[in-house]
């Protein structure tokens, strides 16, 4: 079922909101994506699910050698085995966000092993053909996926 877009802005600040909690509280998801949101239609809510992969901030482990999120998602910072932060998550977010906004699953099309090797050496994002280029949704998600952790949003 297609969501309306002003849902879906919903649920995405929900969720945004939900990353924020974590990271308040020392908590790196470490594998956000649509299938890890889980909507609450009754209630006009969703909830960030499936923890599995995350870690303490206030943990040693914070570059990691074993990658547990889904690839497709991953900063190029976790895709390098380097530590990762609060702006690992954001990256994996404005990917999610693209998915919901353009009703597609990133790199769909493209081999995975290529896809990690550009995401981590050209900056090889999605591709942009939606009608929403140029508008404040569009500049969020792009700002979020920005290769160098330190220009991401909060």
């Amino acid at each position: 079922e297609i969501l309306p877009f002003s849902i879906k802005l919903r649920y995405l600040k929900q969720t945004g909101k939900a990353l924020e909690y974590c990271h308040s509280k020392g908590i790196l998801h470490l594998d956000v994506k649509p299938k890890n949101i889980t909507l609450c239609p009754s209630n006009n809510m969703c909830k960030l699910c499936d923890f599995g992969s995350s870690i303490s901030t206030y943990s040693a482990e914070k570059s990691r050698s074993n990658i547990k999120g889904t690839l497709k998602y991953s900063a190029p910072e976790l895709l390098r085995g380097k530590t990762v932060t609060d702006k690992t998550d954001t990256y994996a977010f404005g990917i999610t966000m693209w998915q919901v906004i353009n009703q597609e699953v990133p790199y769909e099309k493209e081999d995975l092993h290529v896809v990690i090797y550009k995401v981590v050496t050209q900056n090889f994002r999605p591709d942009n053909h939606t009608l929403l280029s140029n508008t404040p949704a569009d500049h969020i998600y792009k700002a979020c996926w920005a290769a160098d952790p330190t220009e991401r949003p909060a």
